[in-house]
């Protein structure tokens, strides 16, 4: 008993040291637990919201994508898939991009590697899903679905965003994020931090220390759980169970760890913070990107100017406006600007528009409003034109300015421009009817020349009426046999011999007998392509006649053909050719083609390569109407040219015109010194043929001599033997 009360205090005190270590240990493991729990709560709200905010991401950047998918033209499959192939690269989480048409089919995807099988997949074989892509119809402008399946593809979840044209439905946009990938870095987080996180659409089956909990995030059900590791647990067991140092360190323990589940807390906090920022900041780039774009797409480049798509958006704006008053639209086209850029390059030809530019902006007041309107047009409305001398004035100002020379890189330019002008009242017109009518009337003074100013009227449409009605007839006229070739001969002045002919073609009206030349045709053939079949039917008529004239015995006698630039760039030409001289059995030295000065400096490597092949077999070039176009020494080295024709212009007024005698002096100069033979046309008088002789210009061609006549009445001179004396 004694013995008991000696110990009695060390009993007490070891039983109340034991009971002190017993309940001290329990409530540190109690907050222990408290503290994994917390942490737990911590992280697994961090991945839930940084889960939610991936998700929200890519539902903006599809959102983003239908709201450009037709001011930026995505409904082209190549621009389409040029876009989602960035998308694809920036986000290695998306397993395939999908347009998915308004039948429900997946019709383009990309990456196609790994996805062609994905092409024409109906999504009619999933009712459920099915019925999501149906209410993008009306009710929704999106969608998130997760798949547990969808052909080879696991683990996704699939996004769609419905894409309108106002109100109609087009299809949508369509993605499938591989949630794997998605989550791969949130998972490796956590688990760095010591937590087993799991994300899943389905429910989760319970375990030991583990935390789940659902949410809703973009329409769907998904579960979170979070535990920790393993490792975490070992780690405070060992702390638990080294029960001896827990007493000396108890207060330790404890402040240690509320010093660091605070510090958590507070890093949490500003990692929270930072990535609302960060959302912030990339909301307001992609809102940047998008006016960017927008604005890009309104602009010129180069001038910086408004472009036709914002002209166009203008005059829509300005027309609703229905408050009775007249509009006018000025259509400005610089003459020749194609010349420009062809000989000396898109440089000068950018540097020349830039000062264009800026002297049209000279006569441009606030009330008006500029714009590029493409190429080498410039376009500019004026609202409330009450004034038509005021317009009128306008014009001929823009005129007289652009008339004035340009100084570029050295280059002096004596330019020239064509206004079309058109002044309408707002009650009678519209956006398509102003741009039809200014149009018009621009192409109207091209056609008289260039450097002209034509106002639109309805004689204009009459025009255009009687030039579809000339192509109809002209069409006609190929299949009814209506065209005839005549032929003028080529004279050698000073043997008094013919030499050759030039094959020149009629359009004989069949009820009237009106016999139309080509100046009245051939441009519109040109343009509208017909002169290809045209110029097809000449080259075999032209040889089949002058294979008869050499059965007939004139075996000397040379056969030149017009060739158009159209024939030059079409790839049958040469073929034609080449077939209609071995067909016909004559020299290929026997034909001579005619070619305008225009054929030199418009595709010039591809002409240049089509002459050659013509020269290969024999046949011989000859520049028409030489001195009238862009004459130029280039061209003269760089093409197989054999011979020069002097325009009859610079022959009429021979040899009373001094400036047309020193110009003919030097062609023929030019062309002896270059050994290229030289002919002139148009010769009318003696005179005139006897001054070209003394000039050593011996090959005459003109009315001094014959019209062009048929072949029948061209054979009988040669019969007759007519050579004029």
């Amino acid at each position: 008993m004694k013995r008991f009360s000696e110990f009695k205090s060390s009993i007490y005190a070891f039983i109340a040291c034991i009971l002190l270590t017993l309940i001290t240990s329990h409530l540190l493991n109690k907050k222990n637990d408290q503290t994994i729990f917390f942490e737990k709560s911590a992280k697994l709200k961090q991945i839930e919201e940084q889960f939610k905010f991936n998700l929200e991401q890519q539902l903006f950047l599809y959102q983003w994508m239908s709201n450009i998918w037709i001011s930026s033209d995505l409904t082209q499959a190549h621009k389409w898939q040029q876009q989602a192939a960035q998308i694809s690269q920036q986000y290695d989480f998306i397993d395939g991009l999908y347009w998915v048409n308004n039948k429900f089919v997946i019709e383009w995807v990309q990456p196609l590697i790994s996805n062609q099988n994905l092409i024409g997949y109906e999504f009619e074989n999933s009712s459920s899903l099915l019925q999501k892509f149906k209410k993008l119809e009306s009710e929704k402008s999106w969608f998130s679905y997760p798949l547990p399946n969808l052909k080879t593809i696991q683990d996704t979840l699939l996004i769609s965003v419905s894409v309108k044209d106002q109100d109609k439905f087009l299809g949508s946009m369509s993605a499938l994020i591989n949630l794997k990938k998605l989550n791969a870095s949130l998972i490796s987080s956590a688990y760095d931090d010591g937590f087993i996180v799991s994300i899943s659409v389905k429910p989760i089956s319970t375990a030991p220390h583990q935390i789940i909990f659902e949410r809703v995030i973009l329409d769907n059900q998904w579960y979170f759980s979070i535990m920790p590791t393993p490792k975490k647990l070992s780690n405070k067991a060992n702390t638990e169970a080294n029960w001896v140092l827990l007493v000396g360190f108890i207060l330790s323990l404890f402040f240690a760890s509320f010093v660091r589940f605070n510090k958590l807390t507070r890093r949490y906090s500003k990692h929270l913070n930072k990535v609302n920022q960060n959302l912030k900041l990339q909301i307001h780039k992609t809102q940047q990107t998008e006016e960017a774009l927008i604005k890009n797409a309104k602009t010129d480049v180069l001038t910086t100017l408004p472009n036709r798509f914002a002209f166009e958006e203008l005059l829509i704006e300005k027309l609703a406006n229905k408050i009775n008053r007249d509009v006018a639209v000025i259509l400005i086209g610089l003459d020749n600007f194609s010349d420009i850029n062809t000989l000396l390059g898109h440089k000068v030809g950018d540097q020349l528009l830039l000062k264009a530019t800026s002297r049209i902006q000279k006569l441009c007041t606030s009330d008006s409003f500029l714009c590029r309107f493409g190429g080498d047009e410039f376009a500019i409305f004026i609202d409330d034109a009450d004034c038509n001398i005021t317009i009128s004035r306008l014009v001929n100002r823009l005129l007289c300015l652009l008339e004035v020379k340009f100084k570029i890189d050295g280059y002096e330019f004596h330019t020239s421009a064509s206004i079309g002008f058109t002044i309408e009242n707002i009650a009678t017109t519209s956006e398509m009817l102003l741009l039809q009518h200014v149009d018009s009337a621009l192409t109207q003074a091209k056609r008289e020349g260039k450097n002209q100013i034509c106002r639109y009227n309805s004689h204009l449409d009459s025009l255009i009426a009687d030039r579809i009605s000339l192509l109809k007839s002209l069409r006609n006229a190929i299949q009814n046999q209506e065209f005839v070739l005549y032929y003028q001969p080529k004279i050698n002045y000073k043997t008094k011999k013919y030499i050759g002919v030039e094959a020149l073609i009629r359009w004989i009206n069949p009820t009237t007998g009106e016999i139309k030349t080509p100046d009245e045709f051939i441009p519109l053939a040109e343009e509208s392509g017909i002169i290809i079949n045209l110029g097809k039917w000449i080259i075999e008529t032209a040889c089949q006649q002058l294979k008869l004239w050499h059965e007939m015995g004139f075996n000397h006698l040379t056969m030149a053909i017009n060739i158009s630039g159209r024939q030059i760039e079409s790839d049958d030409l040469y073929q034609t050719i080449r077939t209609e001289y071995l067909k016909q059995n004559f020299s290929a030295a026997c034909l001579q083609l005619e070619l305008t000065e225009q054929v030199f400096i418009e595709n010039v490597k591809h002409n240049e390569s089509v002459m050659r092949q013509i020269v290969d077999l024999g046949c011989s070039l000859a520049i028409d109407d030489f001195g009238v176009g862009y004459s130029s020494l280039t061209y003269l080295k760089q093409f197989p040219v054999d011979t020069l024709k002097i325009d009859k212009s610079f022959v009429q007024q021979l040899p009373s015109s001094a400036d047309d005698l020193a110009i003919v002096e030097a062609v023929i100069d030019l062309a002896h010194n270059l050994g290229i033979d030289i002919i002139a046309e148009g010769v009318e008088s003696q005179a005139q043929a006897e001054f070209l002789l003394a000039k050593d210009c011996k090959i005459l061609q003109g009315y001094l001599f014959s019209k062009p006549v048929s072949a029948d009445t061209l054979t009988q001179a040669f019969l007759n033997d007519e050579n004029w004396s």
